[in-house]
């Protein structure tokens, strides 16, 4: 039987799944993409095409799906979730992320705080995410 080849949807979220997990092994940006094609079992050459050369912009890709996932910031669906009360089911939606790349959350709290292009993203994302939470809960504090 023949194996199937991954969907570029797959090969993405490996990617970003190693990329976080080096990230985490090794320090911010200590990693190369040589490596990262090894532990995520996808080769360079399909890293450079879906994500650029450059480190950082692998590790955006991996800030924007942290926001779009578990903040839901850019999910249409999410929102809309929250405004008709079903906020639990958008909590489960996001819990799959944390299955897919375990090491996210982590990843997130280490970034957050630094002055680098991702954690000023991490940052925005959860100015947005608060936005978001004081709409559908007014008066909550940001604590």
């Amino acid at each position: 039987m023949a194996k199937r080849a991954p969907n570029k949807q797959q090969i993405y979220r490996d990617v970003l799944s190693a990329a976080i997990q080096l990230d985490l092994q090794l320090g911010y940006l200590k990693w190369t993409v040589s490596r990262l094609a090894r532990v995520s079992g996808v080769s360079r050459t399909l890293i450079y095409y879906y994500f650029g050369k450059s480190k950082v912009s692998i590790l955006m890709e991996a800030t924007k799906l942290f926001g779009e996932e578990l903040a839901g910031i850019a999910d249409p669906a999410k929102p809309s979730l929250w405004a008709s009360g079903e906020m639990v089911f958008a909590f489960m939606e996001s819990r799959k992320l944390l299955r897919r790349i375990p090491g996210i959350t982590a990843w997130y709290f280490l970034q957050r705080e630094k002055e680098t292009e991702v954690g000023r993203a991490i940052r925005k994302i959860e100015a947005a995410h608060l936005v978001k939470i004081s709409r559908f809960f007014p008066g909550s504090s940001e604590e």
